[in-house]
């Protein structure tokens, strides 16, 4: 028996089946990961390793050509491509499509160990990196600082100041500088950690600022005076800032481990380091052959939207979260915190689950759209509703069985797939 003598003979059946494909397309739908671009896994790894403060052909000799013979002999690899910078290697690898990369990036993982020991000290240890396109941030959000009023200003009020792990001291900033830094470790100290415990994110990169860099310029001429070399220097303080495990103590059931605090808290401390002694017995001080600045590292780049410096946060979600929800819970954290600190200014620079919203809308409006299309086009020739209406039904149930298949199968809702039902539809 055919399948069309099946469903006319037992329209009952057919009809409770419908159903069912019905409701279990839409229950699909709603669980559906939906993501800006479909999970591809793209057969290619990118090796980093930075050298500071080194040119080109050094690094080009020293690091790029060991690293790009050590993997060229992996299994799978198909090309293997450099480029030398300053104080940087960068080694692509690509594979052949179907290797399996979790492998792949073992493999590459064993000869950048196998091969560490060649590669100068100084040197960084290799980075290895995945070309992953489902890794690019779902959302970009610009913290600034409002624009005081009369009423705040006389309020003294002011970027509210958050404790952290890392304690800024003699810090001597005025103005836009100030406040710049005082934006960056907010973003740093409350921003990012209240998104980071959000369901579903994986990270959230502080961006721009200024990076606080503690610099020990030091006198040639009086070093050698005392007979010192600038390795002394360097071992001193190296010495001088480390954290040492103290032992252990035992009290009754309970055993305590001890730790001897030695690392900078002050700028001071670190012009206060001996590293030697005179003839006649007396401490030479960092302080004695250079000074100490507290100052900011280079700077290589800004972030500003509408002409303002600011800080940017990038928030990147978890793997096979639904873009959607984890978007929508940053946009609750947010306004939690405009409640919470007013002089904060969040703003939504780029948000991929916008885009993805209007291409579902999209969808949804095409599939109801080409029914009513197909329904009113056979009634004008067939003059009766009845065959033009299984036909226009068939159109939105065929593509809740598709998506039935796709929540089997483990395929998101994305840029590429919402194009294709809306073609289709």
């Amino acid at each position: 028996m055919s399948l069309s003598s099946l469903s006319i003979n037992r329209p009952v059946s057919t009809l409770m089946f419908c159903i069912g494909l019905v409701m279990l397309g839409v229950i699909a739908f709603q669980n559906l990961a939906v993501d800006f671009l479909p999970s591809v896994r793209i057969p290619r790894l990118t090796i980093q390793t930075s050298y500071p403060n080194v040119s080109p052909d050094e690094i080009e000799n020293t690091l790029t050509q060991p690293i790009e013979a050590a993997l060229g002999t992996v299994t799978g690899a198909k090309k293997v491509s450099s480029v030398s910078r300053e104080g940087l290697s960068v080694v692509n690898v690509e594979f052949y499509w179907g290797t399996e990369m979790d492998f792949a990036t073992l493999g590459v993982r064993e000869k950048l160990d196998q091969l560490r020991a060649l590669l100068p000290r100084e040197a960084g240890r290799p980075t290895i990196l995945r070309v992953d396109p489902s890794a690019e941030p779902i959302l970009t959000i610009a913290v600034s600082e409002q624009v005081p009023d009369r009423q705040s200003l006389s309020d003294g009020a002011s970027i509210p100041k958050i404790d952290s792990d890392v304690v800024l001291v003699d810090l001597e900033v005025e103005g836009s500088i100030e406040k710049l830094v005082e934006l960056k470790e907010t973003a740093r100290a409350l921003i990012k950690r209240r998104i980071e415990q959000i369901d579903g994110v994986a990270q959230a990169a502080v961006l721009g600022g200024l990076e606080r860099e503690i610099e020990v310029e030091i006198n040639t001429s009086k070093l050698q005076s005392y007979g010192l070399s600038i390795d002394q220097v360097s071992q001193a303080l190296a010495g001088a800032n480390l954290n040492l495990p103290g032992g252990t103590i035992k009290r009754g059931l309970f055993r305590y481990s001890l730790r001897t605090l030695g690392e900078f808290t002050q700028v001071k401390q670190i012009a206060e380091v001996v590293i030697g002694r005179t003839q006649g017995g007396r401490q030479i001080t960092v302080a004695d052959v250079g000074r100490v600045k507290d100052g900011f590292k280079e700077r290589l780049g800004l972030t500003r939207y509408n002409g303002q410096e600011i800080i940017a946060l990038q928030v990147r979600k978890e793997a096979g979260a639904n873009t959607i929800e984890v978007s929508q819970r940053v946009h609750d954290i947010l306004k939690q915190l405009r409640t919470e600190y007013p002089r904060l200014r969040l703003s939504v620079i780029a948000d991929h689950a916008e885009f993805i919203s209007k291409s579902i809308i999209d969808v949804q409006q095409a599939i109801v759209i080409g029914a009513l299309l197909a329904f009113l086009v056979l009634f004008f020739f067939l003059r009766s509703p009845r065959y033009p209406l299984i036909i226009g039904l068939t159109m939105p149930i065929s593509i809740l069985a598709t998506l039935i298949a796709m929540y089997f199968l483990k395929i998101n809702l994305n840029n590429r797939t919402c194009t294709r039902h809306r073609d289709v539809g």
